[in-house]
C-alpha cells in the first residue's frame, strides 16, 4: 500500500484533476522572451485548463492589438483592434490563443457595438423597481460577452439576468461601481437583448423622490443615451419637481409602451424621457382625487316623540381608489348603524363620528367600484315643533338627485310648510293591518 501510494504521488500527471466547487477567479501574467512565432507577424500560446462546467477565459493585452482569436474546442471568437477578449469554455480543458500586432492605427477599426438601453421604473413610496432592456446590433463582430456598469451597492441576483443563450452571469466589484458580465454559449453575430430588474430603496423616502439612472452598456456607441419611463404608484400620480441634472427630452409614453411591449406595457407609463446617462430625475408622487358620483335615498318613519330614519346610497368611484367616504351629519341625528357593501359582500372595517359632525366610514380595502352605503339612525321630535328634514352629504362628491319618502303611525298627524309631499307612484294598500303605518308621500 505504502509502494502504490508513493507511485501516485510520483504521477500527478495521471490524475483527473478534481472539479472547481466553488466560483474563483484565476489571474495568469504571461511573458515570452522572446514571443513564440507560428508564422508570419502572429504570435501564439496554448494552455490546459481544469474542467469546470461554466468557466470563461478572458485575455487583457497592455495595449491594443490587431487581431485576435479565442479557439476553444468548437468555440471561436475573433475580435480586431480590441486590449480585451473573452470566450465562454465550458468543460473545454484546451484553449489556444492568436494574436496579431496593431500595424497602423488609422487601418483597424475598433470594435463597438451598437445598442438601444429602455428602462422601466416602477415607483413606490420606499422602493424603485428597475426593469432594463439592452438590445445590441452587432456590427461585422462576434458577441461573446457583455458588460453593464451599474452603482456601486446594487442589489442583483444572477437569476434576474435574461438572454438567450446565457453560459454564465459573473458580478464584479471595481473601484466605485458594480460591474454585470453576461457571458454566451456562443458568440453573438444577430441583434440580441439583454433584460435585468432589480429593486432598489429610494434615497430619501417621502413624496420628493430624486430617481437615479446610473445603468451603463460597456463598449457601446452613445451607450448614456437612453429612454426611460415611470411606473406611478396606486392612487398617485407622477410630476417632475425641477430639470433633471443632464439634459432630457419628453418623449410619447404611448412610443414606448408600443415598444417595450410585454406585461409592463399594459400598466400606466405617466412619464418618459430620453435621458443621458448617469442622471438623476427628480420627481414627486401626488396623490390623484377620487371621483366619486352619488345617488342617496332617504326614508323617515315618524313616531311620537321620535324619527327614525334610513339613507340608502350608490356610490361610484373612478379615478382612484377610495379607502374611506366622508359624511356631512345633521347633528341631531344620533347614527346606529352602517354597513357597506360590495357584490353581497361587507366591506366596512369600522366607522366614527369625529368633530364638526364628519362620519368616516374606514373600508376594509381600496375601491375603485361601485358600492352601497346604508345608515341607520334616530332623531328626538317634540309635539308642535317644526323639525327641518335631516341633511346628510356625502364631501367631495357628485349628487345625483335622490328621493325622501316619508311613513307616520296612524296617531300622528303631519303638516309641511313649503314644498308638499306628492304620492305620485305609490300606492296605499287597500286593507291595512290596524296601527299600520300610513304613508305619508315622497320629495324629489
Amino acid at each position: 500500500e505504502e509502494k502504490s501510494a508513493e507511485t501516485a504521488r510520483s504521477k500527478p500527471a495521471d490524475r483527473t484533476p478534481a472539479p472547481i466547487q466553488a466560483f474563483r477567479q484565476v489571474t495568469l501574467e504571461l511573458v515570452m522572451y522572446p514571443p513564440v512565432r507560428r508564422s508570419g507577424p502572429a504570435h501564439s500560446f496554448a494552455i490546459g485548463l481544469p474542467s469546470v462546467p461554466v468557466s470563461s477565459f478572458e485575455i487583457t493585452f497592455r495595449k491594443t492589438v490587431g487581431e485576435v482569436e479565442l479557439r476553444a474546442g468548437e468555440r471561436t471568437a475573433r475580435f480586431r483592434g480590441v486590449a480585451r477578449a473573452a470566450l465562454p469554455l465550458g468543460k473545454v480543458q484546451h484553449l489556444s490563443v492568436t494574436w496579431e500586432p496593431q500595424k497602423d492605427s488609422s487601418s483597424v477599426k475598433t470594435r463597438s457595438l451598437e445598442a438601444d438601453t429602455a428602462c422601466v421604473v416602477e415607483v413606490q413610496h420606499t422602493l424603485l423597481r428597475y426593469h432594463y432592456r439592452v438590445t445590441y446590433h452587432p456590427d461585422q463582430a462576434e458577441v461573446t460577452e457583455v458588460v453593464w456598469r451599474m452603482p456601486a451597492g446594487t442589489v442583483i441576483r444572477p437569476q434576474d439576468v435574461a438572454a438567450d443563450d446565457v453560459l454564465g452571469v459573473r458580478l464584479r466589484s471595481t473601484s466605485g461601481s458594480l460591474e454585470l458580465h453576461v457571458v454566451f454559449a456562443h458568440p453573438k453575430t444577430e441583434d440580441f437583448s439583454v433584460e435585468a430588474s432589480w429593486v432598489a430603496p429610494v434615497p430619501v423616502p417621502g413624496g420628493k423622490i430624486d430617481l437615479p439612472l446610473a445603468v451603463l452598456p460597456v463598449g457601446v456607441r452613445d451607450g448614456a443615451t437612453q429612454r426611460v419611463a415611470l411606473i406611478p404608484p396606486t392612487g398617485f400620480h407622477l410630476e417632475q419637481r425641477k430639470a433633471a441634472s443632464t439634459p432630457t427630452n419628453a418623449i410619447s409614453t404611448d412610443a414606448f409602451r408600443q415598444a417595450w411591449g410585454g406585461l409592463l406595457s399594459a400598466r400606466n407609463m405617466e412619464l418618459a424621457y430620453q435621458v443621458q446617462a448617469p442622471t438623476v430625475l427628480p420627481i414627486s408622487l401626488v396623490p390623484r382625487q377620487a371621483e366619486q358620483t352619488v345617488r342617496a335615498d332617504q326614508v323617515l318613519h315618524v313616531h311620537r316623540g321620535r324619527i327614525e330614519w334610513s339613507l340608502h346610497a350608490e356610490i361610484e368611484t373612478k379615478q382612484a381608489p377610495a379607502f374611506q367616504y366622508v359624511l356631512r351629519v345633521d347633528p341631531r341625528l344620533r347614527i346606529e348603524s352602517v354597513s357597506v357593501k360590495q357584490e353581497d359582500a361587507e366591506r366596512l372595517a369600522h366607522w366614527a363620528v369625529t368633530a364638526r359632525n364628519r362620519l368616516v366610514l374606514f373600508l376594509k380595502d381600496a375601491t375603485s367600484d361601485v358600492q352601497y352605503v346604508t345608515l341607520k339612525g334616530h332623531l328626538p321630535v317634540s309635539r308642535g315643533i317644526a323639525v327641518p328634514v335631516p341633511v346628510v352629504q356625502f364631501e367631495n362628491a357628485k349628487h345625483l338627485p335622490g328621493t325622501l319618502r316619508v311613513y307616520r303611525d296612524p296617531d300622528v298627524a303631519l303638516a309641511w310648510e313649503g314644498k308638499k309631499p306628492t304620492r305620485a307612484g305609490e300606492e296605499q294598500p287597500a286593507a291595512q293591518p290596524a296601527g299600520a303605518e300610513l304613508f305619508e308621500g315622497r320629495f324629489v
